[in-house]
């Protein structure tokens, strides 16, 4: 009990021991909150692509195969719970109206000093069928401008007053929320789709480029309406509009019937098993003469960025690791400089039958004692911190214009975090276990001291 009471007893007798205890504090903190943002950005970025792309894709339907004949095979396939067919154009997208800013505003659509970019995925499909993959409807309904809210959130793209011009009916088009409102589009205004599209012709061999072969295609739609994604990037970048249109604006080179498609979008009944099923599905439509690729999302460009962000968290944390050694060396020094103080009360302790064991556990004691209060105030601040996150990206953003997460960058309206128990438990060890291997060299320069010549000092 008394190795406790000293230890105890050095520590208070010297402020200067209040270093190592903060920068273990601040070590812990680090760790665990920039551990915790990163992983719940993860488990957030999931989520939210999860809610905008489908579990499987059925791509590269080589045999020109009609939704009629792939659809029911699909769908009847054990483990899916339902399918849509897609027609995937890319082009560039533009309000008819000019955007006007004022002198010096930033347009909310660039990022990092990066010009915005008007180039879009667009997607045709038939709402009907598109609304057995994800909420469809919700995500129209969760605009709250009735302005830029469509007309029928079940049926997107009818129009409340069509739009004619040569005597034609524009076909609609919807936009994500966030590039409605930075090019303030009220519903009824003209979208210009600028793309090409593969001529259909009968090969010659006298081509001078792929150029020559391509259809300049310039269309002109109506915008029915804004939907809300949980994906920034899908909200920003996608639009939607009816699967016939696409249709007849590109059609799938080769195909047998009209009602064709780039791709099937698939939902499993179970996400954990979704390979199994993919490779299921592969199968079943190759043995009916159906060639193709099932990919899951994670092979659709996704898996790359999620791993990339799980990359730089793993980096993060090895750069601020280096804080847990810097703060067990500051213990180290700390403790050292007791020793050479507390030399003469060594030899007393030695005199008065203090075993160097003994002694040797005085001042480990009094470097746990540092690394548990440090870790145990860390600790406290890292989950005071990670639940006040908002708030104090509010008051950041109020006082000095600086945003921890713009919502323009990450595509978040809340900073989100993953408090990760093990992850702590595993730091708080790691500071103690640091601790101590640097009290371990003072304690036992202060065990290997002779009493005589300690008493003599």
């Amino acid at each position: 009990m008394y190795k406790l009471f000293l230890a105890l007893r050095y520590l208070l007798s010297r402020k200067i021991h209040l270093i190592g205890a903060i920068g273990i504090t601040i070590a812990v903190w680090s760790l665990i909150v920039v551990y915790s943002v990163f992983s719940g950005y993860l488990v957030e970025i999931v989520g939210h692509v999860r809610g905008s792309v489908a579990d499987l894709s059925f791509l590269f339907n080589d045999t020109k195969d009609s939704w009629a004949v792939v659809g029911p095979k699909i769908r009847a396939s054990q483990g899916v719970r339902a399918a849509a067919p897609r027609v995937v154009w890319y082009g560039l997208l533009a309000p008819e109206k000019p955007i006007v800013r004022a002198p010096g505003e930033i347009d909310p659509m660039s990022t990092s000093g990066k010009m915005p970019t008007n180039f879009f995925q667009v997607l045709g499909v038939d709402p009907q069928l598109e609304s057995g993959l994800r909420d469809l409807r919700g995500d129209f309904a969760a605009v709250v401008d009735s302005s830029r809210r469509v007309h029928d959130p079940e049926r997107p793209f009818t129009l409340e007053a069509p739009v004619f011009e040569k005597g034609a009916a524009l076909p609609a088009i919807t936009l994500g929320l966030a590039r409605a409102e930075a090019w303030d589009l009220k519903r009824g205004d003209i979208i210009i789709l600028a793309s090409a599209r593969e001529r259909q012709r009968t090969p010659t061999f006298n081509e001078r480029s792929d150029l020559d072969q391509l259809d300049m295609v310039h269309e002109r739609f109506v915008f029915a309406g804004a939907f809300r994604s949980k994906y920034y990037e899908f909200e920003n970048s996608t639009a939607f509009t009816d699967i016939e249109v696409m249709r007849k604006l590109f059609p799938v080179a080769g195909a047998k019937t009209f009602d064709s498609f780039s791709e099937v979008a698939i939902m499993v009944e179970d996400p954990d098993q979704a390979a199994s099923t993919a490779k299921r599905i592969q199968n079943e439509l190759a043995e009916d003469g159906i060639v193709g690729r099932v990919a899951q999302w994670q092979e659709r460009g996704f898996a790359s960025f999620l791993d990339n962000v799980a990359h730089q968290r793993s980096l993060m944390t090895y750069v601020l690791s280096i804080l847990m050694a810097v703060s067990a060396f500051l213990v180290f020094a700390t403790l050292l400089m007791m020793v050479s103080e507390k030399t003469k009360d060594v030899g007393i302790l030695a005199a008065l039958g203090a075993t160097r064991t003994g002694i040797l556990v005085i001042f480990l004691l009094s470097g746990l004692t540092i690394a548990v209060v440090g870790a145990s105030i860390g600790v406290g601040l890292a989950i005071l911190t990670c639940i006040n996150l908002d708030h104090i990206n509010a008051w950041l953003e109020a006082t000095t214009g600086l945003s921890l997460f713009p919502r323009n960058i990450y595509g978040l309206d809340r900073i989100p975090y993953d408090l990760d128990f093990i992850w702590i438990l595993i730091v708080v060890a790691v500071a103690l276990v640091c601790t101590l291997v640097f009290s371990m060299i003072p304690a036992w320069l202060a065990a290997r001291l002779d009493p005589v010549k300690a008493l003599r000092r």
